[in-house]
C-alpha cells in the first residue's frame, strides 16, 4: 500500500468519524476555561434564584449559552462564545400620576384641593379632655 493511498484512508477514516460526544468539544473551549466559568454562571443563578423563592415563593432563570463560529478557508474555525443569565426582577411599588393641564404628571388628582397644614409644634396652652363628664344613656332607634 503506498503512501498516497495510506493518507486517502486517513481522510475517508476522519470523515467518518461522526459526531463527536459535545462535553470533549466543552472542555476545548477557551483552553478548558469557559467549563468553569460556565459552571460558576450556574451556581451564581441557582444562588439568586434560592433567595428570590424563599421570598416570593418562586422563581424562574435562564442561562443562555451562544457559540459563534466563523468559518475560515484552509479549516480554520474562529469561536466565540456568549453567557447571559436573566434572574428575577424584583418586585417594585406602583406609583400613580395624573395628567395636569399643562401636560405634566403629578402626584396630587389636578381636581383635589390641597390641604393647608400649620405648625402644630408651637406651645397652644393644656390639652384639655372633650369628652363630657356627664355619661349619656344609650338611644335606641
Amino acid at each position: 500500500m503506498g503512501e498516497a493511498q495510506k493518507e486517502a484512508e486517513a481522510v475517508e477514516k476522519e470523515k467518518a468519524e461522526g459526531a463527536r460526544n459535545f462535553e470533549v468539544f466543552l472542555r476545548q473551549v477557551n483552553g478548558g476555561s469557559f467549563v468553569q466559568e460556565l459552571s460558576d454562571e450556574l451556581y451564581k443563578l441557582n444562588q439568586v434564584l434560592v433567595q428570590h423563592a424563599g421570598q416570593v415563593g418562586k422563581a424562574k432563570g435562564e442561562l443562555t449559552v451562544t457559540f459563534k463560529f466563523d468559518h475560515q478557508s484552509g479549516g480554520q474555525v474562529d469561536l466565540n462564545t456568549e453567557l447571559k443569565t436573566k434572574t428575577p426582577k424584583a418586585k417594585r411599588a406602583r406609583s400613580v400620576f395624573w395628567v395636569t393641564l399643562g401636560g405634566n404628571l403629578s402626584d396630587s388628582p389636578p381636581q383635589q384641593e390641597k390641604l393647608l397644614f400649620r405648625d402644630v409644634s408651637a406651645k397652644q396652652g393644656p390639652a384639655r379632655d372633650v369628652a363630657p363628664d356627664v355619661p349619656r344613656a344609650a338611644r335606641s332607634v
